[in-house]
């Protein structure tokens, strides 16, 4: 099968099996939690962590974090994960020394935003988050190619470019504005503040894997989609972008 038509079968059967998991509650019981298992596995693979102890630090925190109802522990661990992710995003330059304790932090930074979804109270907001870093992936891989020359982060991963960046960007708060029109309830301008958030964020998340590959000295993380490759490679970008959206949204709905 030609390798473009083989990407965009499975690229459209990925993404209809996020939207029916979004929208139908037996499938997002079932479809989200499967997805984090085969990240956590994928990403044990990645640091050559034992499998069965990274399932079984999943397992640990979606329960625990599925049944908390208080929002304060809620937001106290939400603020634990941005400074795990503060602190990969600062090993994009500095490095990133892979010890028992840094690898405990990471399974968390993949495992409690699959269980932030479970606290999310609007799915459309969900999906949005979604089609916003989909735009975003397609629309900076689509200008990088066409005229990118600078290199954004050239010793983790090659290909990217600012001028890609900068055209992605751009896509996604074209994307929100577009929601913006469908969805009533929240301003213009919360969409674009959503919109930069998941641009920015979602890049650096998948730059975050990025330099998790390089170390492992891998392409993909798997090889479950054929044509995409794992499941970490489509989802690096919304697990780092869930717990900065999590917040925007408590933060937009406090002050508003």
């Amino acid at each position: 099968m030609n390798e473009t038509l083989k990407r965009a079968i499975f690229g459209a059967l990925y993404v209809s099996l996020i939207i029916i998991a979004i929208y139908i509650p037996v499938a997002f019981k079932i479809v989200f939690p499967v997805l984090s298992i085969v990240s956590v596995y994928e990403f044990c693979k990645l640091t050559n962590i034992n499998k069965y102890y990274g399932i079984t630090s999943l397992l640990l925190i979606s329960v625990l974090f599925y049944f908390i109802q208080n929002e304060i522990v809620l937001l106290s661990f939400t603020f634990f994960t941005l400074l795990i992710n503060t602190f990969l995003s600062i090993s994009l330059k500095k490095g990133l020394k892979l010890d028992k304790y840094n690898i405990l932090f990471c399974i968390f930074y993949i495992s409690f935003p699959f269980v932030l979804l479970f606290h999310f109270n609007d799915n459309n907001l969900i999906l949005s988050m979604f089609l916003i870093i989909w735009g975003n992936d397609t629309f900076a891989y689509l200008v990088g190619k066409s005229i990118g020359k600078r290199k954004l982060f050239e010793k983790i991963s090659p290909k990217k470019t600012i001028e890609g960046f900068a055209g992605g960007l751009v896509a996604c708060v074209i994307i929100a504005i577009i929601l913006s029109l469908f969805l009533k309830g929240q301003s213009i301008y919360f969409w674009i503040i959503f919109a930069v958030i998941n641009s920015v964020f979602g890049t650096i998340g998948d730059l975050v894997e990025s330099m998790f590959k390089r170390k492992a000295g891998v392409k993909d993380s798997g090889k479950i989609i054929p044509g995409h490759g794992g499941i970490l490679d489509r989802l690096d970008s919304i697990i780092f972008v869930i717990p900065f959206i999590f917040i925007y949204i408590k933060f937009f709905n406090y002050v508003s």
